[in-house]
């Protein structure tokens, strides 16, 4: 898990054998909801995150 989950911040997202540049647009109880940069919006556990 990262330190400081703000909106508007940069990440990378775990996500099979990579990690994928994403951007939080939200912040929930559980979850994340980022914006992958091919425009898909997804939820994820935080501790699926990194820092860029």
């Amino acid at each position: 898990m990262i330190e400081g989950i703000l909106v508007g911040k940069a990440v990378n997202v775990n996500m099979g054998s990579g990690k994928v540049p994403a951007k939080i647009v939200e912040l929930n109880k559980d979850e994340v909801r980022v914006r992958l940069s091919n425009g898909l919006t997804m939820l994820v556990k935080a501790k699926h995150l990194s820092s860029l």
